[in-house]
């Protein structure tokens, strides 16, 4: 016999593991190519290097601390990385365009530059 709270729940319970390293990558190409595809209805191509931003996801997931947030977390470093020099960049001028982003190792914010301007 089920417990009552997960009779009055449902059958709606989806069990969660902890995020393991290897799903970070794949979780943060997911968001990366939302956000291309939000952009792109906007009138903003990025050409995202894909691998060092990855990269970058993937090292500051590393620790056990940010594990333990999970996917949650992975757009959370993504939106400070990512989206938030983004949206820097396309307040200072024209918003719309092509747009170049990149991560060094050394840095936890990725460089966003204008193309063809």
């Amino acid at each position: 016999r089920r417990p009552e709270l997960l009779g009055r729940i449902g059958n709606g319970i989806v069990p969660f593991d902890i995020l393991r390293p290897q799903h970070v990558k794949g979780i943060a190409r997911k968001l990366l190519s939302q956000l291309t595809g939000t952009a792109g209805r906007s009138g903003v191509e990025l050409v995202i290097d894909e691998d060092p931003v990855l990269d970058l996801a993937e090292r500051t997931m590393a620790a056990p601390a940010a594990r333990a947030l999970g996917g949650r977390m992975v757009k959370n470093i993504l939106d400070q990385a990512v989206r938030e020099p983004l949206i820097e960049v396309l307040t200072g001028g024209p918003r719309t365009g092509k747009f170049h982003i990149t991560a060094s190792a050394e840095s936890t914010i990725c460089t966003v530059t204008r193309i063809g301007m």
